[in-house]
Formats: structure tokens, sequence, C-alpha cells
């Protein structure tokens, strides 16, 4: 089956700080004057460029993906003015679903509730480790209790969850790492993405590295 996600990146917006492995700029090639806010105009137009590409096979369904940032943490009117862009598509058979991606600290019923009304059926969340000095060290600014609970409470509303772990964190090994891995299967997430971390130009953990306080993990 041939899926078709069409990216929409909304490179760090909404995000509350800066975690020190991200620059979203670098990672997605668009330089931080282009990383202006994206506008229901812009989604739409990236969107039909997206659907007017050829496709091989056409059976695997489209969904339209906000990544690169934590949706939930804008605000609601942004979530529904962006949301509301992608409607007709969906109204017209063009789009099948909305995905997102965000923190686990930026999940609760009012958020969800607004998610569901706007035809969202995916939500990837930023777990990374479930070890709370991990996530410390890594200033992700949440903690493993808001990571757990976000899961059980997408759950509970019907979403498909995927959780995103990162090996090779400062203040992580492989030992911990398994332990995360177990605990996360034990939430029984829908899917889940495995990212080694990389260290890029630019973000905190450039400079821990230069300065010998990170070692990255080998191939």
């Amino acid at each position: 089956m041939a899926l078709l996600v069409i990216p929409i990146f909304i490179s760090h917006q909404g995000c509350p700080h800066r975690c020190i492995f991200c620059d979203q700029y670098t990672i997605t090639g668009h330089s931080e004057m282009a990383g202006q806010p994206v506008t229901p105009t812009s989604v739409r137009k990236t969107i039909e460029q997206w659907l007017k590409r050829p496709r091989k096979e056409n059976n695997g369904g489209v969904q339209v993906a906000f990544y690169g940032g934590s949706f939930t943490g804008l605000s609601l009117q942004r979530q529904r003015g962006l949301l509301r862009a992608v409607t007709p598509y969906i109204e017209d058979g063009l789009v099948d679903a909305i995905r997102v991606s965000t923190r686990p600290d930026y999940i609760d019923d009012t958020t969800l509730f607004l998610l569901k009304e706007h035809s969202v059926g995916i939500v990837e969340l930023g777990i990374q480790s479930l070890h709370q000095d991990v996530l410390a060290a890594s200033l992700r600014g949440h903690s493993v209790q808001q990571s757990e609970e976000a899961i059980c409470l997408l759950k509970k509303n019907g979403f498909t969850v995927g959780a995103q772990i990162m090996c090779g964190l400062p203040g992580d090994s492989t030992s911990r790492l398994i332990a995360t891995v177990k605990r996360v299967a034990a939430l029984t997430p829908d899917f889940v993405r495995i990212y080694p971390v990389l260290v890029i130009r630019g973000s905190g953990l450039e400079k821990m590295y230069r300065n010998k306080a990170y070692k990255p993990l080998s191939l």
C-alpha cells in the first residue's frame, strides 16, 4: 500500500523552548527567514502542489502532516485555521486524514476535542526518553509522567498514537534506552519512531560536542 504523506513544516512554532539537539531550520533546509508562520493559504498551496505530483500507486490514501514544531502548542485559533485549510480536501475525498506532531505536555481534553473536530486521526508525541534526568539534560521541559499520561489520553480518545524516542541523548546509555523501549511498549502506542541523535550545527549539542562534554554514538 502506497501512502502519500504531504508534509507541512511549522519549524519550531508552538515550541516553548529549544531542545539541546534541535535546529529545525537546518534539518528542513529552510533558513530562519523562511521559517515564518505557516498560513492557511500556504497550507492549501502545498497540498495542491503535492496532489498534482504523479504517483505510481494511489491505494494507500493521503494524509496531511504538520511536522517540525509542536502543533498543539499553537494558539487554538491558529490550530483551527490551519486545520480548516485542509477540510475542503477531506470533504472532496482528496485527503483522508491529518496527522500532527507535538509535545506530551501539550495534550489535554480541550485540545483533543479540537483535533477530533477537524479530522486529525494520528498524533505523534516526542517522548524521546522515559528517564527524567535524560529529559532534563536534553532541555525537553516535560516529565516522564506527562508522556505516559498523554499516550493514555490519546488512546482513550480514539487517536492513532505514535511515540518518538531517541537513542544517544546526553546522560542516556544502552541499558537505559532499553528500559525506555520496554516502558513505551507497555503503553501500547500504535507505532514508534526511533531516531539516533545527530549533532547538528547550531544546536546546543554542538557546543557540548566541541567542548568534549558529549560523545555521539558510533555507527
